[in-house]
């Protein structure tokens, strides 16, 4: 069976039914007949033709350019959206790469036949719409391409499913089915051969909590827990640890019979590494409302690479990429001055308030009044500091209420001097009044 691509092209629309061809861009690198196929050879003339792009952006595209040349081939099938993806134009490669060196964009071609045109995406039922969500200029179709085939081969075919589409809008009304991601540990065991073989899927107390709300149709994946790693990474982390999850297995829920949900296990699936965007839960239902759910979800259902690049840009996970230009700066001498200034406001003044305060009742006989006390029985008056002038009332009243006393209590604090080191007479006679 043919391969069936999903290839975007933002720059040619009708030009490619009357051309008779598809195409990717990257102006500037040359015909892939005769330069360097090597990632590290296509990232340098990339590098060269973007140089303010980054080197993940760099690598993807040479990804791109690699598989246009050598992986689309004489047969494939061609759907190309357009018209902001509401349209899909459907065709097939009728010939081999070359080179237009005269073009004056998009350079590299293959002869297409395009048997369909103008085919709306919502005559297709949702579960093919979503299988063509990949943001990737080229990109493989696995959800039932021999759809693609036959549309390709009959025309006819996809006009009737049009018809259908614009006689029967409501036919393509389907209940939103769920992805799961869950763990096969039973205690310390792995259980994903077992579950795998015999088409099964359980907790190790059968159905509880969340995957009480599986149901048929669901599309199920099998997780391993999440680790942390520092090396051994498709990307600079600078010993930064980045969370990491194997999917090992996807499948389809056929049925859910007492304490274990039956599932259609893809049999040619191979084990696949996802970063970032992970969690720990034996059962973790992807959220259609989080931004990285869809990016997961081709990645399990659709083969597509993860886009690296999409994470490493993001606020969250460019920590990775900051951290590689502290570095860089560090290693020429230019690395900005740390900075020490608070990222909440500073509460010294409130701290040098609390100490003049401490000070206050240490040293100085009066407190609250803005005179200094009178003679102590230890010796002559002394005067409260200058920065204390100002203190008492208005400080005690407006910015430290639970330090406020009345004025009586005020005045009583008066008749003790802590500088004196006779003690007040119990004599009720030398009490204050």
């Amino acid at each position: 069976m043919p391969n069936v691509w999903l290839i975007r092209n933002d720059t040619f629309s009708e030009e490619l039914e009357g051309g008779g061809f598809v195409s990717i861009g990257w102006d500037g690198t040359n015909n892939l007949d005769v330069v360097s196929l090597e990632v590290e050879d296509l990232i340098k003339d990339l590098a060269q033709i973007h140089p303010e792009s980054s080197v993940g952006s760099q690598r993807t595209w040479a990804h791109t350019l690699r598989r246009f040349y050598n992986e689309v081939e004489e047969g494939d099938v061609l759907v190309g959206p357009y018209n902001e993806g509401k349209f899909l134009r459907i065709g097939v490669v009728t010939g081999s790469y070359y080179y237009v060196d005269e073009a004056s964009t998009h350079r590299h071609r293959m002869p297409a036949k395009w048997t369909v045109t103008a085919f709306p995406k919502t005559a297709l039922t949702e579960y093919v719409q979503e299988g063509l969500r990949s943001i990737s200029t080229l990109s493989r179709i696995h959800r039932q391409p021999e759809l693609f085939i036959e549309l390709a081969a009959n025309p006819d075919q996809a006009r009737e499913l049009e018809r259908e589409a614009e006689n029967s809008p409501s036919a393509q009304q389907q209940t939103q089915s769920d992805i799961w991601l869950v763990s096969a540990m039973i205690g310390n065991e792995d259980k994903t051969e077992e579950f795998v073989k015999g088409g099964y899927w359980s907790l190790s107390d059968g159905l509880s909590g969340l995957a009480l709300e599986m149901k048929p149709g669901d599309r199920i994946a099998i997780k391993s827990g999440v680790v942390r790693r520092l090396g051994d990474v498709p990307f600079e982390n600078h010993g930064i640890p980045v969370s990491y999850m194997t999917i090992k297995a996807r499948g389809l829920i056929r049925s859910i019979e007492n304490d274990k949900v039956l599932v259609d296990w893809s049999p040619h699936f191979s084990q696949r590494g996802w970063y970032f965007f992970t969690a720990q839960h034996p059962v973790w239902r992807l959220s259609p409302d989080n931004q990285w759910a869809p990016h997961l979800e081709r990645f399990i259902f659709d083969d597509e690479n993860q886009d690296l690049e999409a994470f490493l840009s993001s606020e969250f996970w460019r920590r990775y990429r900051d951290e590689g230009e502290r570095l860089r700066e560090q290693a020429n001498g230019t690395e900005r001055p740390a900075s020490y200034r608070r990222a909440q406001p500073s509460a010294d003044r409130v701290y040098d308030a609390v100490a003049d305060w401490k000070t206050a009742l240490i040293e100085v006989p009066s407190l609250f009044l803005s005179q200094p006390s009178c003679m102590t029985p230890a010796g002559p008056r002394r005067r409260r500091p200058h920065h204390l002038q100002e203190l008492p009332w208005r400080l005690a009243q407006n910015r430290y209420p639970l330090l406020y006393m009345n004025n009586k209590a005020a005045r009583s604090l008066n008749a003790f001097s802590p500088a004196s080191a006779t003690p007040r007479s119990s004599s009720p006679k030398s009490r204050p009044s």
